[in-house]
């Protein structure tokens, strides 16, 4: 699908191939374990233009198959002036100490659990996602994702053409992503940013 050659065994049963010039869909499509909706390849993002004064990424861009484009759509989505916060892990972080630190604190009473969570419950979680952190880790080892350095997002906001990109680092001590906030342009005499 993505290099756009449709093989007659790769569509569901009783579909036709798209007529000549039209985009396959992946609803046509036979997988196993994929579930996409019904989009073409190279969706837009549902969102009108110029359509949001703010969007937030946060710890999405890496997960994404192309998040240079992903970005290009939060600038064609966001009106001038306006504003997108995007986060990534750090290349090869270890959040395995933050969930043990939240865990010990939950279970000395130093951190109180979520309304409406007991203690034993929120802590199950915690170990639980502290168990999908390392997975994660493993997959971005293995080339599955890839978790950005502080240029490489700044450059992404840039390239997309945020203007004013500034990076802070975040997400526990120490800390484990950065943060990029980018702005849009405000329009300038002629109708354009």
């Amino acid at each position: 699908m993505v290099l756009g050659v449709i093989r007659p065994d790769d569509l569901r049963t009783g579909v036709l191939p798209a007529p000549e010039g039209e985009r396959p869909r992946t609803s046509q499509l036979r997988f196993a374990r994929l579930a996409f909706g019904d989009a073409t390849v190279d969706e837009s993002l549902a969102f009108p233009g110029e359509r949001f004064d703010a969007a937030v990424a946060s710890l999405m861009l890496p997960y994404v198959m192309n998040p240079d484009e992903t970005v290009r759509e939060l600038f064609r989505a966001l009106r001038p002036g306006g504003r997108l916060v995007a986060s990534s892990n750090r290349p090869n972080t270890d959040m395995s100490l933050m969930f043990t630190r939240l865990a010990d604190d939950v279970a000395n009473g130093r951190a109180a659990p979520p309304p409406g969570m007991d203690r034993d419950r929120f802590l199950e979680q915690i170990r639980a996602y502290s168990n999908s952190a390392a997975f994660l880790l493993r997959l971005e080892e293995e080339h599955t994702f890839r978790f950005f350095d502080a240029e490489r997002l700044a450059a992404m906001l840039e390239q997309a053409g945020f203007e004013a990109v500034a990076v802070h680092s975040g997400f526990g001590d120490p800390p484990q992503a950065w943060i990029a906030v980018g702005h849009k342009p405000e329009r300038r005499k002629g109708g354009r940013p």
